[in-house]
């Protein structure tokens, strides 16, 4: 019989080797865990055509906890909950990056961001840690290496501060409407 454990060590497997021709995995009524759920569910919206079949789903998590993380969020950018952790962390971009790179090999596979995430128990779903990755591995190598992962903060927090300084030059230079002339015949 698989266990919980075994179950996500296969699943891993069909994650790390994205060439199989893998299309079904049967593992009977075998227990999963919520880690297990996240990662079928990030491996079937990669891969549509891949079924996997298990038993009940077991869990540690208490009721509210379930609640909090249920379906009535707001949409938002995984990258900016990934960049609000880290301020809130006093995280520079290489402390970030170095976390979630297990190996230290200035490369993080699939496998190394999804654990790195988890880790720091940032609260991403399955489809926004899928979102997110797909948005670093911007060539789809199966990896990412520090400098695109620079680059895309840069690129962000360049972004921000436009936003900031339009809105700030907005609510202090606005608009006035042009002065409607009287004189001036309206056209219908």
């Amino acid at each position: 019989m698989v266990t919980h454990a075994g179950s996500l060590d296969l699943l891993m497997v069909l994650e790390s080797n994205v060439n199989t021709s893998v299309n079904v995995l049967d593992l009977g009524d075998a227990p999963v865990t919520r880690e297990f759920m996240d990662l079928k569910m990030e491996l079937q919206s990669e891969r549509p055509e891949l079924q996997v079949i298990h038993g009940a789903v077991v869990t540690g998590f208490d009721l509210y906890a379930i609640l909090a993380r249920g379906r009535n969020r707001f949409p938002r950018d995984p990258f900016c909950v990934v960049r609000d952790y880290m301020v809130d962390n006093a995280l520079r971009v290489p402390d970030f990056f170095y976390r979630i790179d297990a190996n230290k090999d200035q490369t993080v596979t699939r496998t190394e961001f999804r654990k790195g995430i988890l880790s720091t128990r940032l609260d991403l779903s399955a489809q926004e840690r899928g979102k997110l990755y797909r948005l670093l591995d911007v060539e789809n190598r199966g990896f990412f290496i520090f400098k695109e992962f620079a680059e895309l903060f840069e690129e962000s927090v360049r972004n921000e501060r436009r936003k900031r300084v339009r809105s700030y030059l907005e609510a202090k230079y606005p608009k006035t409407p042009e002065p409607i002339d009287p004189d001036v015949e309206l056209l219908s």
